[in-house]
């Protein structure tokens, strides 16, 4: 799709969520995410009209948290004084919601502030998970503040920080959504979460792979694999659908198949590996903004990386 056409499908979701926010009961939401197509379709002043719109239209039950969306806004356009303004006011809300501490720390990994990002996430998680090292505590992947504890483990081990007490509690969660039995109102639940899961092999994962298990249906080459996951998500994206990445890897591939007795070779283990990831919270949603690293993991901006105009035209 071209840089034109995914900006117009971007402009026509943003419109409909906006008619939509007149009738549905979720307005407040509803503008949330219309705002987030309106800065993907590169259109500033109607992107900061939504969220303000939604703001006046917020009682507080909402999902999305207007305010912290608006701040995260300010900081990516490098107006830190007004967006740390806002935060601090949000900061003495102890009936945030959990996107308030998402978009927060989002706001500051936008600035660079790594600690502070983290200082958000840690005093959420005290807040609306104060007992989840309890080995007794009854956590599921689903409940608020687990997200929480998803982007500390992102952030933390991009610096290269060891697992920590906050890791292990993760780690408990997810294994316990597979101790015990699984339903399939359970599975829909996740799904519904995410509308495309792309499973995206590393270089150094795909070569690996590629040389244990040469009968499955790899990909020859790793810049026509990111090519192709690419298509796939702006393809999602000007549906009106949410698109996931999940990073395989190859001993983490054959780590899983052991696990649940399946064969190596087969292309369905592939699937059921991708599942595994997302239902174990190992996931990150897309795209990228236009200034932050790229989802490859290449290190570059998205913007000069897989983002860039033209990369997936044909």
């Amino acid at each position: 799709m071209s840089g034109d056409s995914s900006r117009e499908a971007a402009i026509a979701r943003a419109e409909e969520l906006e008619a939509d926010a007149e009738h549905s009961g979720e307005r407040t939401d509803d503008l949330v995410e219309a705002a987030s197509y309106w800065r993907n379709a590169h259109e500033p002043d109607r992107e900061r009209a939504a969220l303000l719109a939604a703001i006046d239209a917020d009682s507080g039950d909402s999902l999305f948290d207007p305010r912290a969306t608006y701040a995260e806004m300010l900081m990516r356009r490098g107006q830190r004084a007004e967006a740390d303004a806002l935060l601090n006011e949000l900061m003495d809300d102890l009936t945030a919601r959990e996107h308030t501490y998402i978009a927060a720390s989002t706001a500051y990994q936008h600035a660079g502030d790594t600690a502070a990002a983290l200082r958000w996430l840690h005093i959420g998680i005290g807040r609306l998970i104060p007992d989840v090292t309890d080995p007794d505590a009854d956590l599921g992947v689903d409940d608020p503040g687990v997200e929480l504890l998803r982007m500390r483990r992102e952030i933390r081990t991009g610096l290269g920080e060891q697992p920590d007490d906050l890791d292990r509690a993760l780690d408990m969660i997810s294994d316990a959504a597979f101790d015990r039995d699984l339903s399939e109102a359970f599975f829909e639940e996740v799904a519904d979460r995410h509308d495309v899961v792309v499973l995206h092999w590393p270089a150094d994962a795909l070569a690996e792979l590629r040389s244990r298990e040469p009968e499955l249906p790899l990909p020859q080459d790793h810049d026509a694999h990111l090519l192709e996951l690419q298509r796939e998500m702006l393809l999602a994206d000007r549906d009106g659908k949410r698109a996931t990445v999940v990073d395989g890897s190859a001993d983490g591939y054959a780590a899983f198949c052991a696990e649940v007795d399946l064969p190596t070779g087969a292309a369905g283990s592939l699937e059921q590996y991708r599942t595994d990831l997302l239902l174990r919270g190992e996931w990150r949603s897309w795209p990228p903004e236009r200034n932050a690293a790229c989802w490859c993991g290449s290190e570059r901006k998205y913007k000069k990386c897989c983002g860039a105009p033209g990369r997936t035209d044909a």
